[in-house]
C-alpha cells in the first residue's frame, strides 16, 4: 500500500465522525460498522450517547490493518472506557478490506491515591485525608493505622496516642481496586506534660548491693532526673544504682518533655541493712542418753552476730523456737537435733547426726489381742487391738482368710479386716523385736454367718439393768408386717413398719425374751436374749465366773465373795477401785488394776483423767506418749508421776501455794502442802525469802521461820505503786493494791495523784498495823514548780485526811512516805488542801465527802459535805437518818464567791415531820450568830438585812422536833425540803 497512513485513514475518520454523530445512538453492542477501508486511524473516542444522562466513552478499533509505510509514526492510544464496551465487529471475521471497527467501553480498575491537609500533629487534633484515586472509585477503605477505619471517599480522623502512624486506602469499582500504602505518613506528637512514676527491683537490700529502676511515666518523658537519696543523681530513663549505706532513702524522679515536667516521690522506699557474717550454728546437750521419757537441756553456742531467731528440730516431730530449749524425749530411739540460727544476712545450721539416744529397758514379749466383735454377719467389719506386752518392732497379723496384714510402725499396730464370707477363721498375731517373737493363735475366732432374716438391734448385748428396756431389731423380708416376742412365756404380736419392730419390755430377775420372725415362704428364723439385769453380757460373766443368768452371782456362794453380800454383779469390785460394770464399760480386765499396763490404774485414768485417756490403751491419743508419760497440766509432772504423789493431774498447782508441782516436787516440797514444814509460810514464801521450805526454823534461832520479822515487797506496775512492808511472815504476800476508781476526793483539785487502798487479803492481818514505805506517782500535769506535793492519809476517826511526812522525787514523778497498812493514800497539793478545814474543832464528822456537781447520801450525825466545782453547778444531797442534827456545806475557792447554783437538800424519808430552820451562817473571820443575817425564804426585793459578800459556807440546821421549837416568825418552815439560790436569796 503506497498511500500514506494519513492521508489514506483521514477520509475514512471523518466518515467515522459523521456515521458516530449521526447514526451512534442507534448502535447497539456488538453492531458491526463497515466500509472502513483505510487504517490511518487506529482508535478514536466517541461520546457515549447509550445512557441518557451519563457521561461516557467509546472506542474505536480498526482490525487487519496493513503495516505502515511509515514505521517512525506511532498509534494514538487508545481512549480509556468509562462505560460498557459497545463493539463493531467483522462480520467475517477474516476479511481485512474494508477494514473492521470495534467500539468498546475502556476496562481499567482505580489507581488508588490520596493526601492529607497536615502530616504531623498533636494529639486529638483532626487531620483531613482527601482520596485523589484515579479511574473513577466507587468505593473507597480507610485504614489510618491506629485501629480506626472509614469507607467515606474523603475523611476526617483523630489520633488519641503520640507515635508514628501508616495509612493506607483501598480504591474500588466494578473493574478491580487497588490499595494505597504510606508507611509512617502521619507523625502525632505529644502535647501533655508527663506523669511520673517509677519502680524498683528491690526495697530492701543490703550495703552494697545494686538495685535497679524503672521508669513507668506517663505521656512520654524525654528526659529524667533522679535523686536517690544518698547525695547521688542520674539522668538516664533506667539507671542502676548502688547505696553504700544502711538506712531509709527518699527516692524522687522528675520526668520531662516539651510540654513540662512532673516529679514523683517515694518517701523511705528504699531499705539498705548491713550486712552480717552468717551464723555458725552450735549447740550442746547436758545429757545424750538415757532410758524414755529424757528430759535434755540444749545450750546454744553458736558464733553469731545481732541474732535474730534459732529454730530446733529434735528428731521426733517436735520443735522449738527458743534459743537454748528444754525437751523431752517420750519414746525409745536415736534422734538427730538440727539448729538453724538466723541474723539479718541468713541462716546457719548445725545437725548432729543420732546425737541422742533413747533406749527402753529389754522386756519379753508375750502376744496377744482382742476385738470388737468375734461373731456376725458378712460382711463382718472387726477391729483388732493389739494387747501384748513387752517392746515389739513389728507386726504380723493372719485373719484367717488368706489375707494378713504387717507393720513395723507402734501407730499402725492395730488391725481392721471385714469378712466377705461365712465361715469360722483363725486369727493369728506375730510380734517380733531384736531379740525374738512370740504369737498368739485363737482358733476359730471369727464367725461369721451369712445375712439373716431377723436382726435384733437394741439391746445389742445384756449390757441392760433391771426396769424397763427397749427390745428392736430388723426384718429383712419386706412382705413380714409383724413378729412374736416371746418374754418369759408370755408372747404378743409386735407391729413391723418400714422393717422395723420395737417393743418395751421390763425387766426382773432373770429373763428370757425370744423374737420370732416368718417370711414369704413360712420358715421362721428366731433371737433369743438371755437378761439377768446386771448390765454385763454372759460372755463376759463367763470369763470371770459370774452366772450370766443370775443377776447376784454371790447369793449362789460366787467364788470372788463368799459372803453372799446381794450386790448386783455389776456392782461388784475385785481389784483397785472400779465396779465390774465400769471395768466392761471401758473394755477394762475386771481382775486387773492397769488393764493396758501403762502404770496408770483403771480407776486413776477414769476418775482423774476423764476422757484424756483409755485404760485399755497405752497410748490413748496415739501421739507416740504413752499415757503415763503425758503432763496434761503442764506442771512438770507426767500423769505417772501425778498418780504417785496423789497430786492432781489435770490441776498444775494442787496446793494452791502458787508453786506448780514439778516445781515443788524438784525443790524438795510436799505438792500436797502448802506449807510443808508448817511454820507458818507457805513454800512459795519461803523459797522468794530464801528460807528452807521443808526446815520450820532455818537459822535455828528457836524462831519458826513464819514467826520472823521480813522486810518484803508488793507492787502494782499499772498504777505505779510500790509497797515495803516490814512484819512477820510473808505480809507482801497478802497485801492488794486498790486502785479506787472513784474516790471521796475524785473531784478536788488539789488531787494530783492515784487514790490508793493498801489492804491484806488475811482478815486477820487488817486487825494490825504493819509500817511500810510507799512508793506513789504523781501527775506532773498537775503540778508546777511551786505546787506542795505530799501523801495524804485517810483518817477514818475523824472523816479526813492527814497529810505524812513526804519525800519528792521530781525526776521519776513519785513521792515516798512512811505509814502502817492497811491504809486508804491520796497524792494532794498540800497548800490547797490545808484551806479544806477551817475550823479543825468541827471536823467530828462519821463520814465526809467532795462532790463537785453531783450526788451524795449522808447517813450519820455529823455528816460533813464539801463541795467545790465551777460556777453554775449543782448538788443534791440526801439525809438518810433521822438522827442526823446537820449538815454543814462549805465551799471553798481561793476567796472567790459562792458561785450561782442549785444547791438542795433532800429531807424525805424519816425527815417527813421534821421542822427545817433554813438558816444561813455566813462564816467570816469568827462564828457569828446562827440567827444574825437573813434566811432563805427572803427574797432580793424584800431583803430582811443585807447578805453579806463572799460567804465562805453556809449550815442548814435541821432538829427533829415538832415545827415550834425553835422558830421565829417568818424564819421557819415545816417540809422536806430546801432549795437555795446563793447569788440572788430567792426561794426555790
Amino acid at each position: 500500500m503506497s498511500t500514506s497512513w494519513t492521508g489514506k485513514f483521514f477520509p475514512l475518520l471523518m466518515a467515522v465522525l459523521l456515521v458516530t454523530t449521526a447514526f451512534f445512538p442507534a448502535v447497539s453492542a456488538n453492531e458491526t460498522i463497515e466500509n472502513v477501508t483505510d487504517a490511518s486511524i487506529l482508535s478514536h473516542t466517541f461520546p457515549d450517547k447509550t445512557v441518557v444522562g451519563e457521561s461516557a466513552s467509546a472506542s474505536v478499533t480498526i482490525l487487519d490493518v496493513e503495516p505502515t509505510e511509515n514505521p517512525e509514526q506511532t498509534a494514538e492510544p487508545t481512549a480509556t472506557p468509562v462505560a460498557d464496551p459497545t463493539t463493531v465487529a467483522n462480520r467475517s471475521g477474516s476479511d481485512p478490506d474494508p477494514e473492521n471497527v470495534t467500539l468498546s467501553d475502556a476496562d481499567d480498575p482505580p489507581t488508588a491515591d490520596f493526601t492529607a491537609n497536615a502530616t504531623t500533629l498533636a494529639v486529638e487534633e483532626a487531620v483531613a485525608f482527601t482520596d485523589t484515586s484515579a479511574n473513577s472509585p466507587t468505593a473507597w477503605s480507610w485504614d489510618f493505622g491506629d485501629g480506626g477505619t472509614s469507607t467515606e471517599q474523603n475523611s476526617v480522623h483523630a489520633y488519641q496516642t503520640a507515635g508514628t502512624y501508616t495509612v493506607g486506602l483501598t480504591a474500588t469499582n466494578a473493574f478491580g481496586n487497588d490499595t494505597e500504602t504510606k508507611t509512617d505518613y502521619v507523625t502525632v506528637i505529644n502535647t501533655t506534660p508527663p506523669t511520673a512514676d517509677f519502680t524498683a527491683n528491690a526495697t530492701i537490700l543490703s550495703a552494697g548491693e545494686a538495685v535497679a529502676f524503672t521508669d513507668t511515666s506517663a505521656n512520654s518523658p524525654t528526659a529524667w532526673s533522679w535523686d536517690f537519696g544518698d547525695n547521688d543523681t542520674s539522668a538516664e530513663q533506667n539507671p542502676v544504682h548502688a547505696y553504700l549505706t544502711a538506712g531509709t532513702y527518699t527516692v524522687a524522679l522528675t520526668a520531662m518533655n516539651a510540654f513540662g515536667n512532673d516529679t514523683e516521690v517515694k518517701i523511705g522506699y528504699i531499705t539498705v541493712i548491713n550486712t552480717l557474717a552468717l551464723p555458725t550454728a552450735n549447740f550442746t546437750a547436758n545429757v545424750t542418753a538415757g532410758p524414755p521419757p529424757l528430759v535434755v537441756r540444749f545450750t546454744e553456742t553458736s558464733l553469731v552476730t545481732d541474732p535474730a531467731g534459732w529454730y530446733w528440730e529434735f528428731g521426733d516431730g517436735s520443735t522449738s523456737d527458743l534459743r537454748n530449749p528444754v525437751h523431752t524425749f517420750e519414746s525409745s530411739g536415736t534422734y538427730s537435733v538440727c539448729l538453724q540460727v538466723t541474723n539479718t544476712s541468713g541462716s546457719g545450721w548445725e545437725n548432729k547426726t543420732d546425737y541422742i539416744t533413747v533406749e527402753l529397758p529389754q522386756a519379753s514379749l508375750d502376744a496377744n489381742f482382742t476385738s470388737n466383735v468375734t461373731s456376725g454377719y458378712s460382711p463382718l467389719a472387726v477391729q483388732f487391738t493389739d494387747l501384748s506386752t513387752g517392746t515389739p518392732l513389728a507386726w504380723n497379723w493372719s485373719f484367717g482368710d488368706g489375707t494378713w496384714f504387717n507393720a513395723t510402725d507402734e501407730l499402725e499396730r492395730n488391725a481392721s479386716h471385714t469378712y466377705t464370707q461365712p465361715g469360722l477363721y483363725d486369727v493369728r498375731l506375730l510380734v517380733t523385736d531384736a531379740s525374738g517373737s512370740d504369737w498368739e493363735n485363737k482358733s476359730g475366732y471369727i464367725s461369721v454367718s451369712s445375712s439373716e432374716l431377723l436382726t435384733i438391734t437394741s439391746p445389742l448385748d445384756d449390757t441392760v439393768a433391771n426396769g424397763n428396756i427397749t427390745v428392736a431389731g430388723k426384718v429383712g423380708d419386706p412382705t413380714v408386717s409383724n413378729v412374736t416376742l416371746n418374754h418369759n412365756g408370755v408372747s404378743s404380736i409386735v407391729p413391723v413398719q418400714d422393717g422395723s419392730f420395737s417393743a418395751e419390755v421390763n425387766l426382773s430377775a432373770v429373763n428370757t425374751i425370744i423374737v420370732t420372725a416368718v417370711d414369704s415362704g413360712g420358715n421362721p428364723q428366731s433371737a433369743t436374749l438371755l437378761l439377768d439385769g446386771d448390765m454385763l453380757p454372759a460372755a463376759f460373766e463367763q470369763e470371770i465366773g459370774f452366772d450370766p443368768l443370775n443377776a447376784d452371782s454371790d447369793c449362789s456362794q460366787h467364788p470372788g465373795d463368799q459372803s453372799g453380800n446381794g450386790i448386783i454383779d455389776g456392782y461388784e469390785i475385785f481389784n483397785g477401785s472400779l465396779p465390774v460394770f465400769a471395768k466392761y464399760r471401758i473394755g477394762a480386765d475386771p481382775f486387773l488394776v492397769d488393764t493396758d499396763g501403762d502404770g496408770l490404774t483403771d480407776a486413776f485414768e477414769l476418775l482423774n483423767l476423764g476422757l484424756l485417756t483409755d485404760p485399755t490403751l497405752i497410748d490413748t491419743d496415739g501421739d507416740g506418749t504413752p499415757d503415763q508419760n503425758e503432763d496434761f497440766d503442764g506442771d512438770g509432772l507426767t500423769n505417772l508421776q501425778e498418780q504417785t504423789y496423789g497430786t492432781d493431774p489435770l490441776l498444775s498447782d494442787t496446793d494452791s501455794d502458787t508453786l506448780d508441782d514439778g516445781a515443788e516436787v524438784a525443790a524438795g516440797t510436799n505438792p500436797l502442802l502448802a506449807d510443808t514444814d508448817s511454820d507458818g509460810l507457805k513454800d512459795d514464801s519461803e523459797l522468794r525469802l530464801g528460807t528452807n521450805p521443808n526446815l520450820a526454823d532455818t537459822d535455828g534461832d528457836g524462831t519458826p521461820d513464819g514467826n520472823e520479822i521480813y522486810t518484803t515487797v508488793a507492787e502494782d506496775p499499772t498504777l505505779g505503786v510500790t509497797v515495803e512492808v516490814t512484819g512477820t511472815g510473808d505480809l507482801a504476800r497478802f497485801l492488794q493494791i486498790c486502785n479506787i476508781t472513784s474516790p471521796i476526793y475524785t473531784s478536788t483539785p488539789a488531787l494530783v495523784g492515784p487514790v490508793v487502798d493498801l489492804s491484806f487479803t488475811d482478815p486477820q492481818l487488817n486487825d494490825t498495823a504493819a509500817p511500810a514505805q510507799v512508793t506513789l506517782p504523781y501527775d506532773p500535769a498537775q503540778v508546777n514548780a511551786t505546787t506542795n506535793i505530799s501523801v495524804f492519809a485517810f483518817n477514818k476517826t475523824i472523816g479526813t485526811y492527814d497529810q505524812v511526812n513526804t519525800t519528792v522525787d521530781n525526776v521519776t514523778c513519785t513521792v515516798s512516805a512512811n505509814v502502817s497498812v492497811p491504809a486508804t493514800l491520796a497524792v494532794f497539793d498540800a497548800d490547797v488542801w490545808a484551806g479544806m478545814f477551817l475550823d479543825p474543832r468541827e471536823q467530828q464528822q462519821a463520814q465526809s465527802m467532795v462532790l463537785q456537781g453531783g450526788e451524795g447520801n449522808l447517813t450519820d450525825p455529823g455528816d460533813i459535805l464539801t463541795t467545790r466545782g465551777l460556777e453554775g453547778e449543782s448538788w443534791t444531797v440526801r439525809l438518810t437518818t433521822s438522827q442526823l442534827r446537820s449538815v454543814n456545806v462549805q465551799w471553798f475557792n481561793g476567796g472567790a464567791s459562792f458561785p450561782a447554783g442549785v444547791y438542795q437538800i433532800d429531807c424525805s424519808g424519816a425527815y417527813n415531820n421534821a421542822v427545817l430552820s433554813p438558816w444561813i451562817d455566813w462564816r467570816i473571820g469568827a462564828k457569828s450568830a446562827w440567827d444574825d443575817y437573813g434566811n432563805l425564804g427572803m427574797t432580793a426585793a424584800t431583803p430582811a438585812r443585807a447578805v453579806p459578800a463572799i460567804p465562805r459556807s453556809a449550815t442548814w440546821w435541821s432538829p427533829p422536833r415538832s415545827c415550834s421549837s425553835r422558830t421565829r416568825a417568818g424564819r421557819s418552815g415545816c417540809g422536806t425540803m430546801i432549795r437555795a439560790s446563793s447569788a440572788t436569796t430567792t426561794a426555790m
